[in-house]
């Protein structure tokens, strides 16, 4: 039970750590700062919804993410369906995303007050 909270709460922190520095690597003028232009087209397109998920809104783009760590998490845990936890598959899903986008959320605003002073 241990193991699995371990590794539940280590995928929930990396993710949201994943999430801000994917997302501030695809901002113009940053490493994937190309990524903008296809986000404009989207835009242009009428793609409102699938933009802010690609990247266009930080609380969208870390929903996307968390949903992809998630079935990471599943793929690396696969106890997960082999132990008594196997019953638990939908609360734990219903916990791990809003977990990792309040903790992006966070990880955001400590590094914004960092980046202030």
């Amino acid at each position: 039970m241990l193991t699995f909270l371990a590794i539940y709460f280590m995928c929930i922190f990396t993710s949201a750590c994943v999430t801000y520095v994917l997302y501030e690597a695809i901002q113009e003028g940053e490493a994937l700062g190309a990524w903008q232009k296809v986000l404009a087209k989207l835009y242009a397109k009428g793609l409102y919804n699938t933009e802010k998920f690609l990247g266009g809104c930080y609380k969208c783009f870390s929903h996307l993410i968390g949903i992809l760590s998630f079935a990471v998490y599943v793929f690396i845990n696969e106890s997960l369906f082999n132990s008594g936890y196997g019953g638990w598959y939908v609360l734990i899903y219903i916990m791990f995303v809003p977990m990792c986008i309040a903790l992006s959320m966070v990880i955001k605003g400590i590094i914004k007050q960092l980046n202030k002073d």
